[in-house]
């Protein structure tokens, strides 16, 4: 089932966060938690026989600009016209299984009622393969002060600016047909 998160997440997706990411690159639970507060609606948790596995966590921004790293946010800027998606995370026993694939699926929907049809997002890990699937494109390019930040936080790993314009109608669909949930 994936669902708004509630408070009593938390400790949940801190496990996930520190499965996911090194040490020194994990972000502090109030930073998360401000994405939270400033967007529920496009903040969300996969749950599996009541377990909290996966998370992705989101929030309205300006189209081409990007999010400071490990910031408490208190309130949106003025004009904001994109989702931005900060994070998505699963517990390693239940990667492979298309949950991360809900989660998109249902975040691109929280967007929509929004709203908001443009969608942005930093790659790291190596994931622009997943994000690529969901017609997400290596996109502007990052500030010079942004890259610093990044390197900071992700010294060894690739990482790259991406944006989608999902046809959400056509995307459901595709995603719909291509993933199985049976054991949500």
């Amino acid at each position: 089932m994936i669902r708004r998160i509630q408070s009593s997440d938390w400790p949940s997706i801190a496990r996930i966060q520190a499965e996911s990411y090194p040490h020194e690159v994990l972000e502090s639970l109030e930073s998360l938690q401000s994405h939270w507060h400033v967007s529920e609606a496009t903040c969300l948790v996969a749950e599996v026989r009541g377990a909290v596995v996966g998370y992705i966590l989101s929030h309205p921004w300006i189209r081409g600009k990007v999010p400071p790293l490990n910031e408490i946010y208190s309130n949106l800027p003025a004009n904001c016209d994109s989702l931005f998606i900060h994070d998505l995370a699963l517990s390693p026993s239940f990667r492979g299984m298309r949950i991360g694939d809900g989660l998109v699926e249902a975040v691109f929907e929280a967007g929509s009622a929004l709203g908001l049809t443009h969608l942005s997002l930093i790659s790291v890990q190596g994931s622009t393969g997943f994000w690529k699937r969901f017609g997400f494109k290596i996109s502007f390019p990052p500030s010079v002060e942004y890259v610093i930040a990044v390197k900071r936080f992700y010294p060894a790993s690739d990482f790259a600016c991406m944006e989608c314009i999902p046809d959400l109608e056509k995307k459901l669909t595709k995603l719909a047909k291509l993933t199985k949930f049976p054991f949500l």
